[in-house]
């Protein structure tokens, strides 16, 4: 009746339900056969491929002749078993076509790669000059359908078959020891795959942060088992679901997305939990889409205790960072008193044009009695130190009694060290910062600050959390680029871009 069997339908319905969004990629085809000619078995054929395609195959025709009056067209057919020849040639020419895309959709074997015949003038390049012809069109004997060479291949096939081919393994920067950027190779590994509530992201570009340095160095909190795929933190667009309904909602949309563990956002493409990945609206430039976790966050964690009037004022250690920048805008936002410190003079002048009320340069001779009395006037109890070191304790001594220091980056590279007598007599405290405590409760009510905790940053990501890119380079000059280019970060985030 040139519909598919009930048999048929219950199997798609029933039995391969459960693999619907885990099949999508595959090559298909279909055949079909009867009790004899006639009652619609090509219409059948056509009901076969249109449920493939539901479930996410890549279905073909077949253009060729397989005897004077027979062709594929949807698929395969014969009267009964195959037994008559012109039934048994078409059963292996679709055989063969079926091979000929799986090998050059798959496997990259553009070689095989197979193609509507063009006509007489190129026939005689694929089938020997004697075959017959019907309306101009040359129709090859069923025994030089499988010798012939595979028919030019176009251009639009090259792009679709190097995308699959891509989709199947990606390169990926692989750290393979702790000596740093240096440690990492550029290599082809599998794509993941994505499980329920995950989704598989293909990466646009990803920011190296100081943290991402040390993580490459072995000194970011626990180090990580070798080989691993560097990268906390990009952005990029989803490409498939592993399942679930919010994960399915994803698909198609650019979203940025941070990782603690497994593999990183240095590679083409990255695997995310759906529920930590932030859609992003499109008057976000990709870098600060890229940027939109750990920075602004960080910054806005690290200034919600003087926005919320816990502390009058606030000092920053590493003011001419790109978290500096944004603290700077926050407090004009906010209007609360911030200090920030740089380490050379000409960033001085740089700060104040961006908006910076206070700057100190922590290389003048008179840095720690400018900073005394300027923390004194201002009553600045509250700093985010970036740099550790000896800057830690230059805090505790300078800052009014009662002080809080919060720590949470070492550019310095050196434990903070602090006069236990300002912990003793003065009342001063020093504590850690890690972004990633925001998201460690995940009770209904930690899941809704959360939100809203991500949602107040990315409302300013075209403002002020945004990022500004100095470089951006490839996965193949990490290991070269990258040392350079982190001696000065205050001109802007070095973003890593899988694509090239």
């Amino acid at each position: 009746m040139g519909v598919i069997s009930w048999k048929m339908k219950k199997f798609w319905d029933v039995e391969m339900a459960p693999h619907w969004m885990k099949i999508d990629g595959k090559i298909g085809c279909a055949f079909r056969s009867a009790g004899g000619w006639g009652g619609g078995m090509e219409l059948a054929c056509q009901s076969v491929l249109t449920v493939l395609m539901n479930f996410g195959f890549l279905v073909f025709g077949v253009t060729d002749y397989v005897s004077r009056d027979m062709t594929l067209h949807y698929g395969a057919v014969s009267a009964k078993a195959p037994e008559e020849e012109q039934a048994r040639a078409a059963c292996r020419c679709l055989g063969r076509r079926l091979a000929e895309w799986t090998a050059t959709y798959v496997h990259g074997g553009q070689d095989r790669a197979p193609g509507p015949e063009a006509g007489p003038e190129t026939a005689a390049a694929w089938v020997t000059d004697t075959a017959p012809r019907t309306q101009g069109r040359s129709i090859p004997p069923s025994a030089a359908i499988f010798d012939r060479p595979a028919p030019p291949f176009s251009t639009a096939v090259n792009i679709f078959c190097s995308r699959r081919v891509r989709a199947m393994n990606m390169r990926a920067a692989m750290l393979e020891d702790f000596s740093g950027p240096a440690g990492i190779r550029v290599v082809e590994i599998p794509v993941p795959t994505p499980r329920r509530g995950e989704i598989l992201v293909r990466v646009i570009c990803s920011p190296v942060n100081p943290s991402d340095v040390l993580y490459c160095s072995g000194k970011y909190s626990s180090p990580p088992r070798l080989p691993v795929v560097p990268g906390f933190e990009g952005c990029g667009t989803v490409v498939s679901s592993g399942g679930g309904w919010l994960a399915n909602r994803l698909v198609g949309r650019r979203v940025a997305g941070a990782v603690q563990s497994g593999q990183g956002f240095w590679a083409e493409y990255v695997v995310l939990k759906a529920v930590e990945a932030l859609p992003i609206p499109d008057e976000v430039s990709n870098e600060s889409a890229a940027s939109a976790f750990i920075n602004p966050l960080t910054a806005l964690g690290l200034a919600r205790p003087v926005i919320k009037g816990r502390h009058r004022a606030m000092i920053h250690t590493a003011g001419a960072s790109q978290l500096g920048r944004m603290l700077i805008r926050l407090s004009n936002r906010h209007a609360f008193p911030l200090i920030n410190i740089v380490h050379r003079d000409a960033l001085v002048a740089e700060l104040q044009a961006d908006g910076a009320k206070h700057v100190l340069d922590s290389s003048r001779a008179d840095f720690q009695e400018s900073l005394t009395s300027l923390a004194r006037d201002l009553k600045a109890t509250w700093a985010a130190d970036a740099v550790a070191g000896s800057m830690t304790g230059i805090l505790a001594a300078c800052m009014p009694s009662g002080s809080t220091i919060a720590v949470y980056g070492v550019l310095s590279g050196a434990e903070s060290m602090v006069n236990p007598g300002d912990l003793i007599f003065r009342g001063q405290s020093v504590s850690g910062y890690w972004v990633s405590r925001e998201f460690q409760d995940r009770s209904l009510l930690g899941l809704l600050r959360i939100s809203r905790f991500l949602r107040s940053a990315r409302r300013l990501l075209t403002t002020d959390l945004q990022s500004k890119a100095q470089a951006h380079v490839p996965l193949e000059d990490i290991a070269t680029s990258l040392p350079k280019l982190m001696q000065s970060t205050s001109r802007g985030k070095v973003y890593v871009r899988p694509g090239g």
